[in-house]
């Protein structure tokens, strides 16, 4: 999480996380505005971490591949 006024944040403060819009929210009522969240972030964290989110990932059947298209000889 980037947050360009995180400087701000004292060492004890109890903060939380609003992920949309990302936010630190602190005791005061204070919102602090924070980058966007990439999405795959996001995923990572919801599915409990990225071992959790590798297992979730692992576990999905994926398609198979597409063949590849016949090559054509080269012309002169």
């Amino acid at each position: 999480l980037t947050c360009p006024a995180a400087g701000r944040l004292g060492g004890h403060d109890r903060i939380h996380l609003d992920l949309k819009p990302p936010a630190i929210g602190l005791p005061s009522g204070e919102r602090l505005g924070c980058d966007p969240i990439p999405e795959f972030l996001l995923c990572m964290a919801q599915a409990g971490g990225l071992m959790a989110s590798l297992r979730q990932h692992m576990a999905t059947p994926s398609p198979p591949l597409a063949p590849s298209p016949p090559s054509r000889p080269e012309t002169p």
